[in-house]
């Protein structure tokens, strides 16, 4: 391997290694940002919108059911809603298709959380989405961010006698109130595979435009390689050439002033060696002559 095949080949290793670097990093990036601003999606919908607490003290299915409906379209990542009352017990309940036989319990996506606050717990699952089994493969299998978020309200659960107006009211006045009473629990469960697959359109342009700079590093390499290592390989040659005696024409690089002026030595002794030639060919000639006259 020459010095210019050398010079392409770390280049292009060069080159490869921050391509690839700069993809991973694009696509941690823009994964890490798609999942934190759906938790804070799902975050601002189940704690800023009062219809929530209504829709869970009274269980009132219609209302739930258009809670989770909202929920789901936020993304498609979304794979499960659960809704829970104080007690834990099921409201209201929908997975996508795929994802019908998985159900924790809330007690184990909320383990030793205190009732009051938030929790998330990221956990393995077996059931992938359809389609992105190779992408779940390839990303060590298909996890679950689970977000297990209180519904809370200045009005006690247990007090049934509660209407729909007195709730409503308590809602007005919650700032006053000195008591938080937790009616219930909404669990989401988002695919990290899906949120993936989401933020491979990034990737794609960044790995595309790094194909692009491998390529524009290696021609522009193999440029300059080319005018640096030619001249050095033509001196090479005519060195070679002058010491086996098969050269006695001056030399013209084309190149930077040194090579200029390795060449112009060249051309001293090359034109040294030419006169030493002429002059022992002159002598051998006179010298046959005189052998010839005797």
């Amino acid at each position: 391997m020459n010095a210019s095949s050398k010079i392409n080949l770390l280049v292009l290793c060069v080159a490869l290694a921050a391509s690839v670097a700069l993809t991973a990093l694009v696509g941690q990036q823009s994964i890490a940002h798609q999942r934190e601003q759906l938790l804070q999606d799902i975050r601002h919908r189940i704690i800023d919108q009062t219809d929530v607490q209504v829709a869970v003290y009274f269980n009132d299915g219609e209302h739930l059911d258009a809670v989770v409906d909202d929920l789901f379209n936020l993304s498609p990542a979304v794979r499960r809603v659960n809704i829970f009352d104080a007690q834990a017990a099921t409201l209201w309940d929908r997975s996508v298709s795929w994802a019908t036989s998985e159900n924790p319990r809330l007690g184990a996506l909320r383990e030793d959380t205190a009732d009051t606050e938030s929790s998330k717990i990221t956990y393995g699952s077996t059931l992938y989405p359809p389609g992105y089994g190779a992408l779940a493969l390839l990303t060590a299998g298909e996890s679950v961010i689970n977000l297990s978020i209180p519904v809370l309200s200045s009005v006690n659960p247990l007090e049934e006698a509660t209407t729909r107006q007195q709730f409503a009211e308590s809602l007005t006045t919650a700032e006053d109130s000195t008591s938080t009473f937790v009616t219930g629990y909404v669990s989401v469960s988002v695919s990290n595979t899906l949120l993936r697959a989401q933020a491979l359109k990034p990737v794609l342009w960044v790995a595309l435009g790094s194909l692009i700079f491998v390529i524009a590093c290696v021609v522009l390499s193999i440029t300059v390689a080319r005018k640096i290592t030619g001249p050095i390989s033509r001196l090479a040659k005519v060195a070679d050439d002058l010491a086996s005696g098969q050269i006695n024409q001056a030399i013209d690089v084309d190149g930077a002033g040194e090579f200029k002026e390795i060449a112009s030595v060249l051309n001293s002794v090359i034109g040294g060696v030419n006169t030493y030639k002429s002059k022992m060919d002159v002598d051998h000639q006179l010298l046959s002559m005189k052998v010839d006259e005797r």
